[in-house]
C-alpha cells in the first residue's frame, strides 16, 4: 500500500515523497523509483516484550523527522504516529485493519502508544466504513473513509484463459486471520460435487499449514490443491487472470486489497458477509457468504462458477475502477491539503 501510495504521488507532490522504514540496521535504497531510507530498530524484547522492532524504531524515526522537518507526515501504523508526534511535526494516520481490544490486552506500552498517537494527528484515516464505525465505537476516535487504491492496469492480462474450475485464494495461508481452513473445507464439498475442481493458495505456507490445510480434505481430493508461494504482482494478476473465482474467507477485513485486484483482473469474488468486505462485494461481481460456515462459502462459490453471465468480466472491472490510484489518489492529495 505504501509502495503503491507513493509511486503514485511522486510526480504529482513538489516536493516529492520519500519513505522511512525501520530495519536491523541503517541504510537507504530506492524502489520503482521511490526512495526509501531504512532507519535502525533493534529488536529489545530481552527486556520488555513490547520493544520489538516496530516500537523501538520510534527514537530514530523521530530525530530524523526533526532533522528533516517535512510539510506532513502520513503514518500507516500508530508507532510511526507517534514518532511524527514526538518529534513536533503535523501528521495524519491511516490504520489499515480492524485492531481489536485484545490486541492490546497485557500490552500496556502499546496501548498507550496507540492513544498518543491517535489523539495528535490532525486527521485519522481507514479504508472503510466498516473499519472506521469500529474505531469510533471501540476506541472513541472519529476517522474518515480514506479507500485504498490499487493499480489495476497491473492486473489486468486480456487474452489469458480463464479455467472454469479453478479457484484462487490470495490470502496467506501462514495468516490464521484470513481463516484460509473455511475455504478448504468448502473446496471439499465442492470437488465432491464436481471433480474437476481445483484450489490454488497463494502466499506463504509452511509445512505444518499445508499438511493441516491438506487433512482437511478426503485423500483422493489433495492433489486437487496448488500452493503457489509468494507471487510477484504480474505472476498474481496472471493466476486472477486464470481463477473462475477468487475467495477471501476472512473476516474483520477492513478492506480486502485481494479482492480490488482480482476484479481488476475481470474475475469475479466471493467473501464472507462480515468486515469491509461487504463494501466492495456488490451484486454484478460475486457473492457473499455467512462467516466460517464452508457449506454456505461452497455455495456461494458455486453459484459464481455456474453464472453465465458473459457481462460479468466487464462489471468486476467497472466496480475495481472505484479503486484505481487515478481516482482515489486525488482524494489522498485533497486530504494532506487539509491536513496541512
Amino acid at each position: 500500500m505504501v509502495q503503491s501510495l507513493g509511486s503514485w504521488l511522486q510526480p504529482r507532490l513538489p516536493g516529492g515523497v520519500s519513505v522511512l522504514a525501520g530495519g536491523p540496521s541503517a541504510g537507504g535504497y530506492q524502489l520503482d523509483r521511490l526512495a526509501y531510507r531504512r532507519l535502525k530498530a533493534p529488536d529489545l524484547r530481552r527486556i520488555h516484550r513490547d520493544l520489538d522492532p516496530e516500537v523501538t524504531f520510534i527514537p530514530a524515526m523521530s530525530l530524523r523527522l526533526r532533522r528533516v522537518r517535512p510539510a506532513l507526515v502520513h503514518s500507516f501504523l500508530y508507532t510511526d504516529a507517534a514518532a511524527a508526534r514526538v518529534a513536533g511535526v503535523p501528521y495524519v494516520v491511516s490504520y489499515g485493519g480492524i485492531a481489536l481490544p485484545e490486541a492490546f490486552r497485557a500490552r500496556r506500552l502499546k496501548w498507550r502508544l496507540f492513544h498518543f498517537a491517535s489523539v495528535g494527528a490532525r486527521r485519522i484515516f481507514c479504508p472503510s466504513t466498516a473499519a472506521a464505525d469500529h474505531m469510533r465505537s471501540t476506541y472513541g476516535y472519529v476517522a474518515e473513509v480514506l479507500p485504498n487504491g490499487v493499480h489495476t492496469a497491473a492486473y489486468w492480462q486480456p487474452g489469458t484463459e480463464t479455467d472454469p474450475d479453478l479457484i484462487l485464494c490470495a490470502s496467506t495461508p501462514d495468516d490464521r486471520r484470513k481463516r484460509v481452513e473455511i475455504l478448504v473445507r468448502a473446496f471439499g464439498l465442492l470437488v465432491a460435487r464436481r471433480p474437476s475442481c481445483r484450489l490454488a493458495l497463494a502466499g506463504s505456507a509452511r509445512a505444518g499449514t499445508r499438511r493441516e490445510l491438506l487433512a482437511l480434505l478426503d485423500e483422493e481430493h489433495r492433489e486437487r490443491v496448488d500452493f503457489l508461494g509468494d507471487l510477484e504482482p504480474a505472476a498474481l494478476g496472471s493466476w486472477y487472470s486464470k481463477a473462475a473465482v477468487t475467495c477471501l474467507p476472512s473476516i474483520n477485513e477492513a478492506f480486502g486489497l485481494v479482492l480490488i485486484e482480482s476484479l481488476a483482473a475481470g474475475t469475479p469474488v466471493v467473501g464472507a458477509d462480515h468486515g469491509a468486505i461487504p463494501e466492495i462485494i456488490v451484486p454484478g461481481v460475486g457473492g457473499l457468504f455467512e462467516p466460517d460456515d464452508p457449506q454456505s462459502c461452497a455455495a456461494a462459490i458455486e453459484n459464481v462458477l455456474n453464472c453465465t453471465d458473459r457481462t460479468i468480466a466487464e462489471e468486476c472491472r467497472l466496480r475495481a475502477a472505484k479503486f484505481d490510484w487515478e481516482t482515489v489518489g486525488p482524494l489522498y492529495l485533497a486530504a494532506y491539503e487539509e491536513a496541512v
